[in-house]
């Protein structure tokens, strides 16, 4: 066989690959929690894809191989929905010019909503106890940090940058990245096992009357990490007026 003949089949190999894991995984993610890979069989996902199951079977020679494929696969191709959510809010209030309690207020509520509704996050988190214990599968899910860290980072240097603040010297936009990332996670997960405990409304005397309610814990836990992980930024300070107050 020539040289250009094996990479037309090669190409055509991987294309039927991508095919194949792309509707196992919209599979999994509409079948949703609790999910089982088991029960994602290479027959409905050849089936799905429009594909023979000889062809799956050339691909993967037993299920278990197509599971695992599909695990990692799934993991790293994630859609980030939740992260447009928050943009697009985040947007809304920067055109606006709202303060930053009000933004990161609307903003934590607008993505805790769209995660908690997210059957991808809950197809995602699945796979956590595994990673524990399974190289490939921590892999797969680092990787899809790294990229949802990376978004984070960016959405968190269009907040600081309009509200001239800086992170503070011991810390780094990826830590803080992270960290942003970790605990709307945990949160999202808590209010599926207890809601009552992280699903209440809070009110801020603090604030003017008109932004006093409507706060949900992760809102007010977020902003008090903004405050813990930000300072103004001196060069702002020093050429015009200063962070905007509540």
């Amino acid at each position: 066989m020539n040289r250009a003949r094996m990479r037309t089949r090669n190409s055509s190999s991987e294309e039927t690959r991508i095919q194949l894991l792309t509707a196992g995984r919209e599979l999994l993610i509409e079948r949703g929690i609790p999910v089982e890979l088991k029960s994602v069989s290479l027959v409905d996902v050849a089936k799905a894809a429009g594909r023979t199951t000889g062809s799956a079977y050339q691909l993967w020679k037993t299920q278990e191989d197509f599971h695992r494929d599909l695990s990692c696969f799934a993991l790293r191709d994630t859609s980030y929905a939740d992260a447009e959510v928050f943009a697009a809010v985040l947007l809304d209030h920067l055109t606006k010019g709202s303060p930053l309690p009000w933004l990161l207020r609307d903003t934590a509520n607008a993505y805790i909503d769209a995660v908690s509704r997210s059957r991808e996050f809950f197809v995602f988190s699945h796979f956590w106890a595994v990673a524990i214990d399974d190289p490939e599968i921590r892999s797969a899910m680092a990787e899809s940090y790294v990229v949802s860290d990376a978004i984070n980072a960016q959405l968190i240097d269009v907040i600081l940058d309009a509200h001239n603040l800086i992170v503070v010297p011991h810390l780094t936009k990826a830590k803080f990245a992270a960290a942003v990332g970790s605990l709307s996670e945990g949160f999202v997960l808590r209010s599926k096992v207890q809601p009552d405990a992280v699903a209440t409304t809070i009110t801020r005397p603090e604030y003017p009357e008109a932004y006093r309610t409507g706060w949900s814990p992760y809102g007010c836990a977020l902003e008090a990490m903004v405050n813990a992980f930000t300072l103004p930024n001196p060069e702002a300070l020093a050429s015009g007026p200063g962070v905007d107050s509540a």
